[in-house]
C-alpha cells in the first residue's frame, strides 16, 4: 500500500510539474524553427516553426513572437494569446482554405499584432464566433474570398491601424452585441467594405475613427437592425467613398439603428452619401455634423416607408450631387441648420408625405433648383 500511495504522489507531481512547464513566451523562426523544439519550450535559442506547434507550450495570457520574416501558417486559438511580430518582421500566414485565425473559445482574450494574411482561396482571415476580447492591431488582411475580419459574438474588439484590402463579400464585418472600435484603419475593395449589425435582443456599438474606407463594389458602411436589435455607430474624421452603392447606409428593419458621422467625408459614392432607411416598424437615426457630402447622386437621403428615418444635418458641405438634402415618404423627418448647400440639381427636397425642416440659416447657392416640396420652419423656443 506504501508504494502503491508513493507512485500515485509522484503521478500527480509529474502532473503539476507538466502544468507548471508551460511558459509565458514562446518564438517562432521561418529561418531555424523545428517544432520539435516544443521539448524545450520554443525558445529564442531554439525557436518552433510554426504559430500552431508553439501554442501548445504556452500558458494561458502568454504570447508567440516570430523572430524571421516568412509564413507561420494558419491558427485555431484556444487560450488567452498575443501573437506578435517582432519589430521590422513580416510575420504571413497564408490561406489556401478556411481561415487564416480561428477563434472559438468563450473567454479568451487575444491580441494579433503585426500579422499579415493573406487569401489564396481561404474563407476569413480571422474568423472570431466565441471569446471575450480581440485586438488586431498593425496587420495586413487582404484577398480573402469571403471576410477580412468577421466577429459573430459579443466580444469588445480593438482594430488599430490595420489595412484590409480587397476581400471578397466583407472587409470587416461584427454582428452579435459587439463593442468595438476601428482607429486608423483604410478598409479598400470588397461587396461591402464595412457591415455593422444587431438581430433581436442585441445591441452593437462601434466607433469608427481616423480611418477611410473606399472602393467598395456595393456600399462603403451599412449598419443594420433586425427584430429589436440596436446597432450604433460613430463615424469621427473618417471618409467614405468610391462605393458602387451608397456611402454610409443606416438601413432598421425592425429594430433600431443610430449613425453619428462627425468631421467625416462622403464623397464619389454612385448613390446616396448619407442614407438613413426605416422599414417593417424599424427606427433609423441619422445625425450628421461639421462634414461633408459631395459627387454623390444624393448627399444625404432619410426615407421612411414602414418605419420611422431622423435626421439631422447641421453646420455640414453638401455639394456638387444630384440632390443635395432630400427627405421621402411619410416616416421620414428631416432638419437642417448651418449647412452649405451648393451646386447641386436640386438643394433641398421634401416628397411623398416627409417632412423638412429648415432653421432658415442654410446657404443654398448655385444649386439648379434650390427647394423642391414643402420645406418648413423649424420653431425655437
Amino acid at each position: 500500500m506504501k508504494r502503491l500511495m508513493l507512485a500515485l504522489g509522484a503521478v500527480l507531481l509529474l502532473g503539476v510539474s507538466s502544468a507548471q512547464a508551460l511558459v509565458q513566451r514562446a518564438y517562432v523562426s521561418a529561418l531555424t524553427g523545428n517544432d520539435s523544439n516544443t521539448a524545450t519550450d520554443c525558445a529564442a535559442t531554439a525557436p518552433c516553426r510554426w504559430f500552431a506547434g508553439a501554442i501548445s507550450v504556452v500558458a494561458s495570457g502568454g504570447e508567440i513572437v516570430a523572430m524571421d520574416s516568412g509564413a507561420y501558417g494558419a491558427l485555431t486559438i484556444t487560450k488567452s494569446i498575443s501573437i506578435i511580430a517582432a519589430p521590422g518582421v513580416y510575420a504571413g500566414i497564408t490561406v489556401f482554405a478556411g481561415n487564416g485565425v480561428t477563434i472559438a473559445t468563450p473567454g479568451v482574450n487575444v491580441v494579433l499584432r503585426g500579422l499579415t494574411i493573406n487569401g489564396l482561396g481561404g474563407a476569413y482571415g480571422i474568423d472570431m464566433t466565441a471569446g471575450s476580447s480581440l485586438a488586431v492591431e498593425n496587420c495586413a488582411i487582404s484577398n480573402m474570398s469571403g471576410r477580412g475580419l468577421s466577429v459573430a459574438t459579443g466580444a469588445k474588439i480593438r482594430v488599430l491601424d490595420s489595412v484590409f484590402t480587397n476581400n471578397g463579400t466583407v472587409g470587416v464585418r461584427m454582428q452579435g452585441s459587439v463593442q468595438g472600435s476601428i482607429s486608423g484603419t483604410r478598409i479598400f475593395g470588397s461587396t461591402t467594405a464595412l457591415d455593422l449589425s444587431a438581430s433581436t435582443s442585441e445591441e452593437t456599438s462601434v466607433l469608427v475613427e481616423n480611418s477611410t474606407v473606399s472602393d467598395a463594389v456595393q456600399a462603403g458602411v451599412t449598419v443594420t437592425a433586425t427584430g429589436t436589435g440596436t446597432a450604433r455607430l460613430t463615424l469621427r474624421n473618417t471618409s467614405v467613398s468610391r462605393s458602387g452603392w451608397e456611402g454610409v447606409v443606416a438601413q432598421a428593419d425592425g429594430g433600431t439603428v443610430e449613425i453619428q458621422a462627425i468631421h467625416s467625408l462622403s464623397f464619389d459614392n454612385a448613390f446616396q452619401g448619407f442614407y438613413a432607411l426605416a422599414t417593417t416598424s424599424g427606427t433609423a437615426r441619422m445625425d450628421i455634423r461639421d462634414s461633408v457630402s459631395h459627387s454623390n447622386s444624393m448627399g444625404v437621403y432619410i426615407q421612411g416607408t414602414t418605419g420611422t428615418a431622423r435626421g439631422s444635418i447641421s453646420n455640414t458641405v453638401v455639394a456638387d450631387n444630384a440632390y443635395g438634402l432630400r427627405v421621402y415618404g411619410v416616416g421620414g423627418t428631416l432638419s437642417a441648420s448651418g449647412n452649405v448647400v451648393m451646386r447641386n440639381g436640386t438643394g433641398m427636397s421634401q416628397a411623398s408625405s416627409g417632412v423638412f425642416y429648415s432653421a432658415g440659416n442654410n446657404l443654398l447657392e448655385g444649386n439648379a433648383t434650390p427647394t423642391l416640396g414643402t420645406i418648413g420652419a423649424i420653431s425655437f423656443q
